[in-house]
């Protein structure tokens, strides 16, 4: 099995929290989140794709990045660290749905409301499913996910990732 490494950056805006049946079966990425803030964060997101880094080292360079926004300095940090970014990548629902269940690939999303990140794991029934830095797994309606998220029709992106390969799962 080839795997291809690509993470989407997100903004969204409202969501449930506290979902108690775990990951869609159907459409579920397991990355393993252990800790708080966002170096435990992209330290996550990281090891996902077989990059091994420690909390003090990612901890000390998202010091280097202090003045710019939370966005910005989770882009950079995931740049420092072998992860291309893309800039300006707009996606519909159901290309959101083929790059996480069909290519294996994380989303990473900012919550503006809560200054939290969280990442796409799954999709199942019109809902889909996030682990939240703060509160565990969340789950979006399409309605919450696309009212929050839409511009011009398409999801607004904040950068995508293009190299980097994800652990096949």
């Amino acid at each position: 099995m080839e795997c291809r490494g690509a993470l989407v950056l997100l903004m969204v805006f409202s969501g449930c929290i506290g979902v108690e049946d775990g990951l869609p079966e159907e459409c579920g990425l397991k990355i393993e989140f252990h800790g708080v803030g966002d170096a435990a964060f992209a330290r996550a997101v990281l090891e996902y794709y077989g990059i091994n880094r420690s909390l003090e080292v990612l901890e000390g360079d998202l010091a280097m990045e202090a003045g710019t926004g939370r966005l910005d300095r989770m882009k950079s940090l995931l740049r420092m660290h072998g992860l291309h970014v893309e800039e300006g990548k707009a996606m519909d629902w159901e290309e959101l749905g083929v790059h996480v269940c069909e290519e294996g690939n994380t989303a990473i999303l900012f919550h503006r409301e809560g200054e939290t990140f969280m990442a796409v794991l799954g999709f199942e029934g019109g809902r889909v499913y996030a682990e939240d830095q703060r509160e565990g797994l969340v789950r979006f309606t399409r309605d919450e996910f696309m009212l929050s998220t839409l511009q011009d029709g398409k999801l607004v992106v904040h950068g995508r990732l293009l190299e980097g390969k994800p652990l096949c799962i």
